[in-house]
């Protein structure tokens, strides 16, 4: 019988998810404690950390699992009601 050879296994990592144009380079899996017991992948670009996990290969998995929100106009006024508020009142203060 032939022996088959093995793929080599690949770790595909997604682009950070906040805009901030990062590159491979600029992603890490990092342990969260001294004890390497916990995992994130972390942006060194714009220092968005991940969810955490007990492996370094789930941490990636995590990291990759794009949820998309989508948001009616209302609501998305809503939720930045005061975000225009706190602007001019700090040029105001100014």
């Amino acid at each position: 019988m032939a022996k088959t050879k093995k793929k080599e296994d690949k770790v595909i990592i997604k682009p950070c998810p906040y805009g901030c144009e990062s590159t491979v380079d600029s992603l890490r899996v990092v342990s969260m404690d001294e004890k390497e017991t916990m995992f994130t992948v972390m942006c060194t670009d714009c220092l968005a950390i991940g969810p955490n996990s007990e492996k370094p290969e789930e941490a990636v998995a995590k990291w990759n699992q794009r949820q998309i929100i989508i948001v009616s106009e209302d609501n998305y006024k809503k939720l930045t009601e005061g975000a225009d508020n706190d602007e001019e009142g700090s040029e105001a203060k100014e």
